[in-house]
């Protein structure tokens, strides 16, 4: 058996010192969530980790890509997941309980940087004193699967990242319709993949129809196509045809059209 390999203090040193040559109008800070964070990942899980930047400097020329590059050193141990947004959309996100923006609340740290997130994690107590506001939170989940089907992918690995987000968005979207006594700790759970196949097979094993069936198969299989592309290597060719055929298949789904 493999043993899983962790970063040492050096990685964690020459990040840090990557991201504070990086020139920006507004202090930024990145938050740490997923599995490698809960510590509870395997020899294959991502790094996963939320930019939250000002739009100005998100916008500016070789912000992203820097922060992106430094966090790259992680990528010998494991592939690494960046995802960028503004102060004002994740306040709006906080307020609808959109599932990621939750899980990053309740179960994400601060990996650099430290400006806004514990008044996020103090807004939070008392947002989430109130009923989940489903008439908007759905229309907006609805908007984000939109907005990922519309993306212009450039090889499989993008190809293979797109169809698992839209997947996921799809099974929280049916989730929040479907299951009226739906938990905060639930919404959560649909975010995390390890763990959301499992309660919606069983929790929700009452409300199981076709569609959310059909789903969770096809997200298993985006999900396969994904960790094979992420290992960026050349695959023999009668492998990576066989692979690009999946992809195909997948996509024909009608929650892709």
């Amino acid at each position: 058996m493999n043993k899983i390999q962790n970063p040492n203090p050096s990685d964690y040193l020459k990040i840090f010192d990557k991201l504070e040559e990086i020139e920006s109008d507004h202090p930024f800070e990145i938050l740490f969530y997923g599995s490698r964070e809960r510590g509870d990942y395997s020899e294959d899980s991502d790094f996963n980790f939320y930019l939250l930047a000002s739009t100005q400097d998100q916008m500016k020329p070789g912000f992203i890509q820097k922060v992106t590059m430094a966090l790259n050193i992680l990528e010998k141990i494991a592939p690494v997941n960046l995802i960028a947004g503004d102060i004002d959309t994740f306040r709006l996100r906080l307020n609808l309980m959109e599932p990621t923006v939750v899980h990053l609340v309740n179960l994400g740290s601060v990996f650099y940087g430290d400006t806004h997130f514990h008044g996020f994690h103090k807004d939070w107590l008392q947002i989430s004193k109130h009923p989940i506001p489903k008439e908007k939170l759905v229309p907006f989940i609805n908007r984000r699967i939109r907005f990922y089907k519309n993306l212009n992918t450039r090889t499989e690995k993008e190809e293979s990242v797109q169809m698992e987000r839209v997947l996921t968005l799809s099974i929280q979207s049916w989730a929040i319709q479907n299951i009226k006594d739906i938990s905060i700790q639930e919404l959560i759970t649909l975010d995390i993949p390890s763990r959301a196949e499992k309660m919606i097979r069983i929790l929700y094993k009452n409300e199981l129809d076709t569609e959310i069936l059909s789903l969770l198969d096809n997200k298993t299989e985006a999900l396969a196509l994904k960790k094979f592309f992420q290992k960026d290597k050349d695959f023999p060719p009668s492998l990576k045809e066989n692979l690009k055929s999946r992809m195909k298949v997948l996509k024909s789904d009608k929650v892709f059209t």
